[in-house]
């Protein structure tokens, strides 16, 4: 026998000679009183009897039914609070390891403790008070939320065996707690909302449900539920593992729940678990993109820059999954928004908007589209690079509308004529290529212009913080 199987068979042999040990010594316990007084033993496989670890198991699930302030400063009080903790960690490596937990006497009590300890009155709290809200029963309420983490992700979960006590009304008490004021206590609820729907077949409907009705009182009823972002997390788990094709039921809640999340003031709290949605979305039917971005273009804000800022990502994103057929739907309302981002004053609406055109695929849906495009973009441009504040933008202004004039130079020229012109057009090909390119030199002569002064106003020493021009920057 290998030297290696020899120590591992020693160390069998002396465990077995340990625990006939303990047998013999003394009488074998098959009732425990829960741990009131800190009397019980520890779950300590090696020191107990086969017959003693349910009946022992069972009595500290028990225990840890009893709730004790964890922010009481009394001896006894702390004594209590931290001799439950340690109990809670015990029942850790059951719920991660044990067939036990699964046997009907031990799952029913198992989960009625965790029950007890996490659906808690929602405690009153000012969401715009600068102070983060802290439970002040988050100990215990954190490691039970770990707890049946743990105890969903054992090797021996029986689905059916549970899914008695895994019932509608306990899902619909988790998703009220997914307003409680502490990110902790929703993050744990939001695991475990995930770990039921890829659990229990039988309550995915259930839950998606849930989750439509949710988001629909946010959108036209009472948009205060802090668990919006979450529930946006967890469908963005599901709709990653949609199969294809997509199913009707599937495409109206993108319709008529998410789209309409678009035009939520709060939309910046969720807007990344949004875009995660609408990409994979996309993913799953390019057809899709074109909804997608009609609503988005349709909901666009007219006075909100961060928000304008995450549209852009959104847009981009689902860009390169669109389809030359699909994307020829929306070209020409995408391009006259591209167009007015691209002349915003606000530097990083204009930055943001003018490296959609560094996007190979995107220059690609331009020339195929140029004659939406161009009437659409060029004038923004022009515009932009003879009257906006910053060098920086005007610098890729005139870089932009050099490449663009190199797709297609006598419709860029017409364009920028006209621009110049009025509504006057010009049959002479010469003409029209000279205004183009003094319009160009005229914006790199601005771009020098700008800098200058904003040298000259960095090192002025009579520059006054509160100037017009400040309060203007700080506004932009």
């Amino acid at each position: 026998m290998p030297k290696m199987w020899q120590g591992v068979t020693e160390k069998i042999k002396a465990r077995q000679a340990k625990r006939k040990k303990i047998d013999d010594s003394r009488p074998i316990r098959t009732e425990f009183v829960p741990d009131e007084y800190f009397c019980l033993p520890p779950l300590n496989l090696e020191n107990l009897h086969p017959n003693e670890i349910k009946p022992l198991f069972l009595a500290k699930i028990m225990y840890c039914k009893d709730l004790y302030s964890c922010s009481s400063k009394e001896p006894d009080g702390v004594r209590k609070r931290n001799h439950k903790t340690e109990t809670i960690k015990e029942l850790a490596h059951f719920a991660k390891t044990s067939k036990l937990i699964y046997e009907e006497e031990v799952v029913k009590e198992f989960l009625e403790m965790i029950k007890v300890n996490i659906i808690t009155q929602i405690p009153e709290y000012d969401d715009e008070d600068d102070d983060i809200f802290k439970e002040p029963q988050f100990e215990h309420i954190g490691f039970m939320l770990n707890l049946l983490a743990l105890f969903m992700a054992n090797k021996h979960l029986d689905a059916k065996a549970i899914k008695p006590y895994i019932n509608p009304s306990f899902i619909r008490d988790l998703f009220r707690q997914l307003h409680h004021p502490d990110e902790r206590i929703r993050e744990g609820i939001k695991t475990i909302i995930h770990q039921f729907y890829v659990q229990f077949v039988g309550h995915r409907t259930f839950i998606r449900r849930n989750i439509r009705d949710q988001l629909l009182t946010f959108i036209y009823e009472d948009d205060t539920y802090r668990g919006t972002p979450h529930l946006l997390q967890v469908m963005g788990s599901i709709v990653r593992g949609y199969s294809t094709p997509l199913k009707n039921e599937h495409k109206l809640f993108l319709v008529k729940v998410l789209l309409p999340l678009h035009a939520s003031p709060k939309f910046s709290d969720f807007s990344s678990n949004m875009s995660f949605l609408m990409v994979h979305f996309a993913q799953k039917d390019p057809s899709l993109s074109s909804v997608i971005l009609s609503a988005v273009l349709r909901l666009w804000p007219l006075a909100n820059t961060p928000k304008e800022l995450e549209l852009l990502e959104e847009v981009e994103e689902i860009l390169s999954f669109c389809e030359p057929e699909v994307f020829s739907q929306v070209c020409n309302d995408l391009f006259k928004r591209l167009g007015k981002c691209m002349g915003s004053q606000h530097y990083q609406v204009a930055e943001r908007s003018l490296y959609f055109l560094n996007k190979t695929y995107i220059l690609g849906l331009i020339e195929e589209n140029i004659k939406l495009a161009f009437p659409a973009i060029i004038p923004e441009l022009v515009q932009t690079a003879s009257t906006h504040w910053n060098h920086s933008i005007v610098l890729l202004v005139c870089n932009l509308l050099r490449s663009l004039m190199e797709i297609d130079e006598d419709l860029f020229t017409t364009i920028v004529y006209e621009c110049d012109m009025g509504s006057e057009q010009s049959v002479d090909i010469e003409d029209r290529r000279s205004t183009a390119r003094k319009t160009i030199a005229t914006g790199m002569e601005r771009v020098s212009d700008l800098k200058n002064k904003e040298s000259i106003a960095s090192l002025s020493p009579n520059r006054k913080s509160g100037s017009k021009n400040d309060k203007y920057m700080q506004r932009h």
